[in-house]
């Protein structure tokens, strides 16, 4: 199980109060979480203390207990001595995450930029988190706004393909993004997103060399897919309005569940979770957390050394020197073979064809060929 990484509590306070002036969290929310933080301490804590600290009565914290109680946290009171948080909910629920997610130092604050993850949306039924994103874009929602969803009855991935996940078990979140890039910079914006995931899956869920990338996003672990990336953006003629991305990562599902008895096709990498590699489960929300920070990171390089996200990529990139086809989807039209080369500094991919040619991709399906038909 992988946990937070070492939360600053002493960034929370400064922070809540700026994120509901800001109108990224409500206020009772934020009163939930600064219990929360009293609580972590393993020495019960009065409603008196937690009334005083939050400026409201004994009966409003009773009544904050009962909302985090039925949201599946584990606290305990003990007569004459107060609360006590004895355990979190496996759900990410918005107080966990919140708390989570502004106790990151690696996270900037709420009224910096890079910041994201507030507002989050949590549902427990959706058809597509990306297509509320993108109404909540389009109706002028902040950069950095998160909806996740337990289930997902429609996700999907690139060139239309459906994207499996299983109910309460797996990872699947969407967040917008208004970034300041012109529309030719889409191509870099893609692959800044892709390190952002493999960081965090390399580095804080400790999988390191066994992750790799595939051209333009998908992440695996030891050559087998464990997480779809989908980006789907309004753009005019000179500028990007916003950029939607879609993560669906399994979590803590069985790999034999999601294949569901059908058998990958050739070329084609079959579906590992991250409980299969690592051998235990996984928080969901400390996970959540961690993307999002790795996101911030990433996407903060990107404005900074955009030349940098490139070799950032080449870092993790599988491909390069195998040999490879492209088509315009999955059993669709034939664009190209050869030995893929690396990418260009757009995020477009190099293929190197049988008379030494450089030929250039901006999109397409990638299979991978063979060793033996290469």
């Amino acid at each position: 199980m992988i946990l937070p990484r070492n939360p600053r509590l002493d960034l929370l306070k400064g922070r809540l109060e700026r994120s509901v002036q800001l109108g990224l969290l409500a206020l009772g929310v934020a009163q939930r979480i600064r219990m929360l933080a009293m609580m972590l301490d393993p020495i019960a804590v009065s409603g008196e203390e937690l009334g005083g600290a939050l400026g409201v009565s004994r009966a409003a914290v009773h009544k904050h207990v009962s909302v985090l109680r039925t949201a599946g946290f584990a606290v305990e009171s003990q007569r004459g001595y107060g609360y006590r948080l004895r355990e979190m909910p496996e759900l990410p629920a918005p107080e966990l995450v919140a708390l989570l997610l502004l106790a990151d130092p690696r996270m900037p604050g709420p009224d910096e930029p890079g910041f994201l993850g507030l507002p989050y949306h949590h549902h427990a039924r959706v058809d597509s988190t990306n297509d509320i994103c993108r109404s909540l874009a389009e109706a002028q929602a902040p950069s950095g706004t998160v909806v996740a969803a337990e289930d997902q009855l429609q996700g999907r991935g690139r060139l239309d393909r459906v994207w499996h996940s299983l109910a309460g078990r797996d990872l699947t979140f969407s967040v917008i993004l208004r970034p300041n890039v012109a529309p030719v910079e889409v191509g870099r914006l893609v692959l800044a997103v892709a390190n952002g995931v493999a960081l965090c899956l390399a580095e804080d869920v400790g999988l390191g060399r066994a992750i790799g990338l595939k051209w333009p996003n998908d992440v695996l672990i030891n050559g087998d897919k464990a997480c779809g990336i989908l980006l789907e953006a309004s753009i005019d003629m000179d500028r990007v309005r916003w950029v939607v991305v879609g993560i669906g990562i399994n979590t803590n599902s069985r790999s034999a569940d999601l294949l569901g008895g059908i058998e990958t096709p050739p070329g084609k990498e079959p579906p590992i979770s991250l409980h299969d590699a690592v051998g235990s489960r996984v928080s969901r929300s400390a996970l959540l957390v961690s993307l999002l920070a790795r996101l911030s990171v990433s996407l903060r390089q990107l404005s900074s050394r955009p030349e940098s996200v490139v070799e950032q990529y080449e870092a993790f990139d599988t491909l390069r020197g195998r040999g490879i086809y492209l088509t315009s989807g999955y059993g669709g039209r034939r664009m190209g073979q050869g030995i893929a080369d690396g990418v260009e500094s757009d995020g477009s991919l190099r293929v190197r064809g049988t008379h030494g040619q450089i030929d250039v991709f901006g999109a397409g399906e990638v299979t991978v060929v063979p060793a033996e038909k290469a």
